[in-house]
């Protein structure tokens, strides 16, 4: 169990419902890149397309890991537009668009 987890749901209950999406929103943008980038990742794999991978999705993923922070470090006040979730979406875009081409 962790820690304080009961404290955390009650948390995001307490939350009014936009922002309680807004959060999933930024929630679901990292696991779509996180899971994107792992698809880009599978054998066969050599290094300069894995540097590739890195260099594209890390920005993303931070920003978003940025957005998320500072949503929970302010109880759900402050919650960043200034377009994370749409900029994650595109660098996903993006790997998918490279996968299909080199289908």
């Amino acid at each position: 169990r962790l820690r304080r987890a009961a404290d955390a749901r009650a948390g995001y209950e307490a939350l009014a419902d936009d922002r309680r999406e807004a959060f999933e929103a930024i929630v679901d943008a990292m696991d779509r890149l996180a899971l994107t980038a792992i698809a880009a990742l599978e054998p066969p794999c050599d290094a300069l397309k894995a540097a590739l991978v890195a260099k594209v999705t890390l920005p993303a993923f931070r920003g978003l890991i940025d957005s998320a922070a500072s949503f929970l470090n302010s109880g759900g006040r402050q919650l960043s537009r200034d377009g994370r979730v749409e900029a994650a979406q595109a660098v996903i875009d993006r790997l998918m668009d490279r996968a299909s081409a080199a289908d």
